[in-house]
């Protein structure tokens, strides 16, 4: 093996490291910001952690989708939604795929977060968090599927705003060169 094989062999090996250490930081905060930060509702709550959860799909790492998944389930653990905890790991695992699969395609990854192509891709997010939800609400509790799509449409909304203001602190301050 020659040094400059064993050099490329060690930043590889650094870069992965960095990419899963990201990645559990992700997922840990994606859990504190479902868990801690929310706001109650009659019907469940409103959180922050799908916003983070398509921040860090929008850098286009696969590794969103199990940061996203993780740290959502276990959010859903803690809190005691045990019934919702497989459809929350499938649907925020889709609401990261459109941003991961859109970003991995690119020959030169973007600079910024917020861009027309990032906004476009975090549409599905809505139609995908409205229709696993509705699914999974309407296999657990028939017609109360009806009522619980006006508080799963503030949420999958609102992330899409804390989405837009995050991406905008991350270009503007340039963390998403240093932490992704």
């Amino acid at each position: 093996m020659t040094r400059s094989s064993t050099a490329h062999g060690s930043r590889t090996a650094r870069s992965d490291l960095f990419r899963l250490t990201t990645a559990a930081l992700v997922a840990a905060l994606v859990f504190l910001f479902t868990f801690l930060i929310k706001v109650p509702t009659v019907l469940g709550y409103i959180h922050l952690g799908d916003a983070l959860v398509l921040l860090y799909a929008a850098t286009g790492d696969p590794l969103a989708l199990v940061a996203g998944a993780l740290g959502e389930g276990l959010a859903d653990l803690a809190g005691g939604y045990y019934q919702y905890i497989p459809a929350t790991v499938l649907i925020k695992a889709l609401i990261a795929l459109p941003l991961v699969l859109g970003n991995r395609k690119q020959e030169a990854p973007e600079k910024k977060l917020l861009t027309r192509r990032n906004a476009l891709l975090s549409l599905p997010s809505v139609p995908i968090t409205l229709g696993g939800y509705f699914i999974i609400d309407y296999l657990l509790g028939g017609a109360y599927a009806f009522t619980a799509l006006g508080t799963n449409a503030v949420q999958a909304v609102g992330s899409l705003l804390v989405l837009a203001v995050l991406a905008t602190a991350f270009d503007r301050s340039g963390m998403r060169d240093r932490l992704f």
